[in-house]
Protein backbone atom coordinates (compact mmCIF):
# COMPACT_ATOMS: atom_id res chain seq x y z
CA UNK A 1 0.00 0.00 0.00
CA UNK A 2 2.55 2.51 0.80
CA UNK A 3 4.36 1.96 -2.49
CA UNK A 4 1.77 3.63 -4.38
CA UNK A 5 2.38 6.92 -6.12
CA UNK A 6 -1.21 8.29 -6.10
CA UNK A 7 -2.63 10.53 -3.85
CA UNK A 8 -4.38 9.12 -0.43
CA UNK A 9 -8.25 8.55 -0.51
CA UNK A 10 -10.88 7.51 1.57
CA UNK A 11 -9.78 6.51 5.32
CA UNK A 12 -6.28 7.14 4.95
CA UNK A 13 -7.18 10.96 3.99
CA UNK A 14 -9.29 11.13 6.04
CA UNK A 15 -6.93 10.36 9.19
CA UNK A 16 -4.47 12.64 7.38
CA UNK A 17 -6.25 15.49 7.39
CA UNK A 18 -7.82 15.28 10.94
CA UNK A 19 -4.13 14.57 12.20
CA UNK A 20 -2.66 17.77 10.21
CA UNK A 21 -5.66 19.86 10.89
CA UNK A 22 -5.56 19.22 14.58
CA UNK A 23 -1.59 20.81 14.69
CA UNK A 24 -1.98 23.27 12.06
CA UNK A 25 -4.85 24.40 14.61
CA UNK A 26 -2.87 24.05 17.61
CA UNK A 27 0.55 25.92 16.33
CA UNK A 28 -0.99 29.33 14.37
CA UNK A 29 -2.99 29.42 18.30
CA UNK A 30 0.26 29.28 19.90
CA UNK A 31 1.23 32.45 17.67
CA UNK A 32 -0.78 34.75 19.38
CA UNK A 33 -1.29 35.97 16.27
CA UNK A 34 -4.21 38.81 15.94
CA UNK A 35 -6.56 36.90 14.27
CA UNK A 36 -9.36 35.06 15.14
CA UNK A 37 -10.33 30.93 15.92
CA UNK A 38 -12.44 31.02 13.09
CA UNK A 39 -9.50 32.90 10.93
CA UNK A 40 -7.43 29.82 11.85
CA UNK A 41 -9.92 27.24 11.29
CA UNK A 42 -10.73 28.23 7.74
CA UNK A 43 -6.80 28.61 7.01
CA UNK A 44 -5.86 25.15 8.58
CA UNK A 45 -8.62 23.77 6.38
CA UNK A 46 -7.64 25.03 2.93
CA UNK A 47 -3.78 23.76 4.31
CA UNK A 48 -4.69 20.52 5.33
CA UNK A 49 -6.90 19.75 2.34
CA UNK A 50 -4.52 21.41 -0.60
CA UNK A 51 -1.80 19.03 1.35
CA UNK A 52 -3.94 16.04 1.29
CA UNK A 53 -4.55 16.42 -2.46
CA UNK A 54 -0.84 16.30 -3.27
CA UNK A 55 0.08 13.48 -0.44
CA UNK A 56 1.07 10.03 -1.92
CA UNK A 57 0.77 6.68 0.02
CA UNK A 58 4.48 6.43 -0.95
CA UNK A 59 5.32 9.79 1.31
CA UNK A 60 2.83 8.32 4.13
CA UNK A 61 5.05 5.55 4.62
CA UNK A 62 8.50 6.72 4.42
CA UNK A 63 10.79 8.59 6.61
CA UNK A 64 11.59 11.88 4.37
CA UNK A 65 15.37 12.08 3.38
CA UNK A 66 16.83 15.75 3.44
CA UNK A 67 15.53 16.64 -0.20
CA UNK A 68 12.29 14.88 -0.01
CA UNK A 69 11.75 17.20 3.58
CA UNK A 70 12.64 20.10 1.36
CA UNK A 71 10.56 19.47 -1.00
CA UNK A 72 7.90 19.28 1.71
CA UNK A 73 8.67 22.25 3.51
CA UNK A 74 8.73 24.22 -0.24
CA UNK A 75 5.40 22.80 -0.93
CA UNK A 76 3.62 23.75 2.24
CA UNK A 77 5.37 27.09 2.14
CA UNK A 78 3.56 27.60 -1.49
CA UNK A 79 0.11 26.10 -0.27
CA UNK A 80 0.76 27.94 3.23
CA UNK A 81 0.56 31.28 0.63
CA UNK A 82 -2.39 30.41 -1.07
CA UNK A 83 -4.33 29.40 1.90
CA UNK A 84 -3.68 33.22 3.59
CA UNK A 85 -5.10 34.80 0.56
Amino acid sequence: MFSRDEAIDGEARKSFIADTQFACVQKQASLNQAITQQQIQTYCTCLTEKMADTTTYKQLGTELAAKALADLQQKVGAISNLCRQ
